[in-house]
């Protein structure tokens, strides 16, 4: 295919219940002028079957099969395969705006840019709503100018969105002159790829609209499943640092205290999200013997950071036993949970407080001799109405 604007690959393993969403959403995209790239990870459902009917109605569709690896090898493969000048990396199971290829694609062609990022927002799958969401485009972190990058800009540089690929738009030979891949990991493997390019790109610019829909909540969401890979978050992170250490792309002290950041609240994220005790105590050993030293993060004092609560659990971490560390962290939530109980019950008393002042206000009314000759004049004007209705029926 020649002349193909933006290249969508769509890793999906096991995603019949939306694969047929997300591809819709993908097909009928304001701007058409795409390929879509759909690579199954090894799916054991319904999902190859899906996707190939959708091929008989789009050429615009391609179908890739894999035996089972994940989906950063999935990503890779699609890369491969494509022909755009732009490169997307949307999930199967997820939802987009009608307008955001359009709106990225556009955007980066005006600001002639490496990487074009948007916001997004959660939708919940059991409740049915969507959940703004601010992290994947910090607003008070972004820069002034329309196009930037990490020279131009180091002060939060790193923490000004997350490391998915699905919120971006990249310049597909800036990805391929700077040989950038995705890991063969099983979890977390879209984040070296992401934090390289952010890297490696000279010129970045941002559509400040929420233009695609995450979904969460789901029980068959690898969300659900991190403890099964509790170190793939810790294993990215090295490798980026090992390559931002290579290429001296950390000499910059407020670059350098930007990933320390970003590192420190990554690995906390992933301590927080552990499903299982195993995961949680292997990934809290090795961070505290080993793993945030070789971040940085024991480098620093407390000024250094931008979260104190996080720096607060990094401290405790490095001074309690795992043990210790959850008495510590279940302390704290219940001593939150008593104050957020103590706010909503003293919230419900005001209003309740103002609802029994506004009833005595009414009931002060109702007793004034001008409302009762009003209520009186009403029900007559009611009575005559009725009567004329009868004599013109």
């Amino acid at each position: 295919m020649e002349n193909v604007g933006v290249s969508i690959i769509m890793p999906v393993y096991n995603v019949q219940e939306y694969i047929k969403t997300s591809l819709s959403n993908v097909v009928n995209q304001s701007y058409q002028n795409i390929e879509i790239i759909v690579v199954d990870d090894g799916s054991t459902d319904l999902t190859a079957d899906l996707v190939k009917e959708q091929m008989q109605v789009d050429t615009r569709i391609q179908y890739i099969y894999q035996e089972k690896k994940n989906a950063g090898v999935a990503r890779n493969i699609g890369m491969m395969h494509a022909h755009g000048k732009y490169l997307m990396f949307l999930d199967g199971d997820d939802m987009f705006d009608e307008q955001l290829v359009e709106k990225l694609y556009d955007r980066a062609e005006s600001m002639q840019a490496d990487l074009c990022i948007c916001g997004a927002d959660h939708y919940d799958e059991q409740q049915e709503e969507y959940i703004p969401q601010h992290q994947y485009l910090v607003k008070k972190m972004l820069p002034e100018q329309d196009v930037f990058s990490k020279e131009t800009n180091p002060d939060y540089f790193f923490n000004l969105t997350t490391f998915v690929p699905w919120n971006k738009l990249y310049l597909r030979s800036f990805i391929q002159e700077n040989n950038i891949q995705f890991q063969n990991i099983e979890r977390v493997n879209d984040q070296y790829f992401v934090m390289l390019a952010m890297a490696m790109a000279k010129r970045i610019t941002v559509v400040d609209e929420c233009l695609v829909h995450y979904r969460t909540n789901q029980s068959n969401n690898l969300t659900n499943t991190f403890s099964q890979s509790a170190m793939c978050k810790y294993e990215a992170f090295c490798a980026v640092a090992t390559t931002f250490e290579e290429m001296h792309l950390l000499e910059n002290e407020h670059l350098k205290q930007s990933f320390v950041n970003k590192a420190l609240n990554s690995m906390i994220y992933g301590l927080n999200i552990q499903t299982d005790i195993t995961g949680f105590r292997k990934m809290y050993d090795i961070l505290k013997q080993e793993g945030f030293e070789r971040l940085g993060v024991r480098d620093y004092g407390e000024e250094f950071y931008y979260n104190q609560a996080e720096y607060s659990n990094y401290k405790n971490i490095m001074e309690h036993d795992y043990q210790s560390y959850l008495l510590v962290k279940n302390r704290e939530y219940r001593n939150t949970i008593r104050v957020k109980n103590f706010k909503y019950n003293t919230m419900v008393k005001e209003k309740n407080s103002r609802i029994k002042e506004v009833e005595k206000e009414l009931n002060g009314i109702k007793r004034k001799k001008w409302y009762q000759k009003m209520v009186k004049m009403i029900v007559i004007y009611h009575k005559l109405i009725g009567k004329q209705d009868d004599y013109q029926a």
